[in-house]
């Protein structure tokens, strides 16, 4: 039988201390950046004029330059924070495991797709977290 008296209703903290909550709007606002500075991270590099990217290492192979093109290999390098940005880069992943190209061509329609939700204030993203998994 249960005691009520031993059952806490306080809340259960489940962020780390140090963690920031985002709530409506800034929400909305942050994921939306996020998405368009990951699209925006590899659009530059579609095409045959595509710019190269210069990644830098940092932790134990510190100073190690790769410079590519290949937006896989970009997603693959940065580490990423952000909800709708992570959406991004696990996209890529999975493009890149399922065909094993256009993973760049895939984020870049991600990041629209997600910008238009976001600016169309549409409220379908517990529908493309679902559709993905998440």
């Amino acid at each position: 039988m249960l005691n009520l008296q031993q059952v806490s209703l306080n809340p259960v903290r489940i962020l780390k201390q140090e963690a920031d909550e985002e709530k409506g709007e800034i929400a909305r606002l942050s994921s939306f950046v996020g998405a368009v500075a990951i699209g925006d991270l590899v659009k530059s590099t579609l095409g045959p004029k595509g710019m190269d990217k210069i990644l830098v290492s940092q932790g134990r192979n510190e100073g190690q330059v790769e410079i590519t093109n290949d937006g896989a290999t970009i997603l693959k390098s940065i580490g990423v924070d952000n909800p709708a940005a992570k959406i991004l880069v696990e996209m890529s992943k999975v493009q890149d495991d399922e065909v094993g190209d256009g993973t760049t061509s895939v984020t870049v329609f991600g990041k629209y797709y997600w910008v238009q939700m976001v600016l169309c204030g549409c409220v379908v993203t517990a529908l493309i977290l679902k559709m993905f998994h998440f």
